[in-house]
């Protein structure tokens, strides 16, 4: 048994010996190949960095940001400080909307009709005594009246009213709305409910636009967009609609004035074709 273990031991050894052989073999044959392919990169790095020179002068270098052919920068693309002023632009401004670094930005200034939804209505004593459900508008984008929700729990048993538009005043919390109104918890209960179907034929729901569809360049196309939002001034100007084509995160700014009633109550018309839609301002969220 002892010869049979010393006898394993010497062929292990001798294996070894030449596992080690072979290794140095080839270990002499990879240095020769790397300092032939180092020889030749360091042929090429000069065209390589004179490459790179030429790129980084031309503005493409680590600093610079590449648009994409429709000239669009996604907020992605912000440097940390340009997201920071355009924060302070977006709280500062006066208009629904700014242009910063050829993007369209929605400000803090603006009343979209998907964010109103479930804004808070402060009454006379400073609380909050009801939310917003909906935005009344007229014909001409006008807001009308808002549509308020008291009571009740979870949707269910809430009373619904109506206040006009001009009789609350705003407040902007950065981009958070909320409406202060002389309203009592006595005054919303002796309030008539409210019912949409006593709406005028020139009055329409924000919240019934948003969603419809738009056929682009005529009432026929077979070609469509969709209202995904509306932007309205602090006085309740509706200025823009924000269309999307469904196609990624799209969206874009047209003057709520160009939509035109289509073949029914849920379609609209506006007289772009798709491509000029798309040479439109594309808007963007924060």
């Amino acid at each position: 048994m002892k010869k049979m273990l010393t006898m394993t031991t010497a062929l292990f050894a001798v294996g070894a010996l030449a596992a080690c052989s072979d290794s140095t073999d080839t270990a002499d044959t990879y240095d020769d190949t790397e300092m032939a392919a180092e020889n030749t990169y360091d042929e090429s790095t000069d065209t390589e960095m004179a490459s790179m020179d030429e790129d980084t002068q031309g503005g493409y270098g680590a600093d610079a940001t590449v648009a994409n052919p429709t000239g669009y920068n996604a907020p992605g693309d912000l440097s940390a400080t340009e997201r920071r002023d355009l924060e302070m632009r977006l709280g500062s401004a006066t208009t629904p909307t700014i242009d910063y670094n050829g993007n369209t930005y929605i400000t803090h200034a603006a009343l979209n009709a998907r964010d109103v939804t479930g804004a808070d209505v402060i009454g006379e004593d400073g609380e909050v005594v009801a939310s917003v459900d909906d935005v009344i508008v007229d014909a001409d984008g006008n807001a009308q009246m808002l549509v308020l929700s008291s009571g009740g729990f979870l949707g269910l048993g809430d009373k619904q009213i109506t206040v006009d538009f001009a009789q609350a005043s705003i407040e902007m919390d950065e981009d958070e709305a909320r409406f202060v109104t002389s309203l009592t918890e006595d005054g919303i209960d002796g309030a008539t409910e409210f019912d949409e179907a006593a709406l005028g034929a020139d009055m329409m729901m924000a919240s019934d636009l948003i969603g419809d569809e738009v056929m682009l360049g005529s009432v026929d196309a077979t070609e469509t967009a969709s209202v995904y939002d509306l932007i309205m001034n602090t006085d309740g100007k509706t200025e823009y609609a924000v269309l999307s084509t469904g196609l990624g995160s799209d969206r874009y700014l047209v003057d709520f004035s160009a939509l035109q009633p289509g073949n029914d109550d849920e379609t609209w018309m506006i007289a772009m074709t798709p491509d000029r839609l798309m040479n439109e301002d594309r808007v963007t969220y924060l």
